[in-house]
């Protein structure tokens, strides 16, 4: 039977207190990796009642108690929090999740890969000059970079200008003529996302410049779901482009977000190691060009086949 608490006129600590004496323990344990409440009466709404008080309570959260035979230290280990206020075992929430866009969100039918290929042979004067070129997980500016040199053409700024001018251009048109869609489990995990209390940012971390996303996005309806982006015209370096999102989502949040509040979403393992770069987790899916066991092996946070496989909304709350 689960306890009653009286929280009315009581401090956070006394709250904190009569939860640990309802349930019968003297510390709380954490179950390691665990995303979703259970149950139990530490885990109730009621009984949580000292961390919806206490201060803190946009920053953390209490664990799911799992087994009550797990040491608390284990979650500490894996990067949980021990609250000194209320003596809480809490662990970070999500503030910002960061999308990449080919292969995670939609799939274009190789319109952009195309656009690229048109653009080289009606601007450069290089037929097929997208062959041989790895696309998967890279910026915009470093493909177009590697096709300059492979064909000794200036990497000049006039040229990038030239190529993507004409680049966005092509990938308009080519959307349309193309089969493409938006990828499983997308819009429902994004507006479950939204649906939450304190919902986090939702953003894009992707390797396409500002315009060829938007064109990209709006064309299945999503562009409006983001709030904040960064982009392959933001550096060549998507390492580096992790760090400016990172810096404008915490702008948006009004303060510093850490890189455990932060999730990646991404189908590369380049994808999963821009989030190592600001520390931050990753959910890698197989929607793109590389496999479950394939991204499995780069270390991601959780890797499923797709977003309709996973509740993203339990993973950020």
């Amino acid at each position: 039977m689960r306890p009653s608490l009286d929280v009315a006129g009581s401090t956070v600590q006394a709250v904190s207190q009569a939860v640990l004496v309802a349930v019968g323990w003297g510390a709380v344990s954490g179950a390691v990796g665990a995303t979703t409440p259970c149950a139990c009466a530490l885990c109730d709404l009621e009984s949580r009642a000292a961390w919806r008080l206490a201060p803190h309570r946009s920053f953390v959260r209490p664990v799911r108690c799992g087994s009550r035979d797990q040491p608390a230290q284990a979650w500490v280990q894996q990067g949980g929090l021990r609250n000194d206020y209320c003596g809480l075992y809490c662990g970070p929430v999500i503030r910002l999740v960061l999308f990449d866009i080919d292969g995670t969100l939609i799939r274009t039918g190789g319109a952009g890969r195309e656009a690229f290929a048109q653009v080289a042979a009606t601007q450069f004067q290089v037929p097929d000059g997208v062959a041989n070129l790895e696309f998967a997980g890279r910026t915009d500016r470093a493909i177009v970079r590697e096709f300059f040199l492979r064909h000794q053409i200036e990497p000049s700024p006039a040229n990038f200008q030239r190529f993507f001018d004409a680049y966005v251009f092509w990938l308009d048109y080519l959307l349309a003529r193309r089969p493409g869609g938006v990828l499983p489990g997308v819009r429902e995990s994004i507006d479950a996302l939204q649906r939450l209390a304190h919902h986090p940012i939702v953003g894009l971390l992707t390797g396409n410049i500002r315009l060829g996303a938007e064109i990209k996005l709006r064309h299945f309806g999503l562009w409006d779901y983001f709030t904040v982006g960064g982009f392959g015209d933001d550096h060549e370096d998507r390492g580096e482009i992790a760090r400016l999102v990172q810096q404008r989502g915490s702008q948006q949040a009004g303060r510093r977000l850490r890189g455990d509040e932060i999730l990646v979403v991404g189908d590369t393992p380049l994808d999963i190691a821009c989030a190592r770069v600001i520390h931050a987790k990753s959910l890698a899916v197989a929607t793109g060009t590389f496999s479950l066991q394939e991204l499995q092996q780069s270390n991601p946070t959780w890797a499923v086949e797709n977003l309709a496989a996973v509740d993203l909304a339990a993973l950020c709350v």
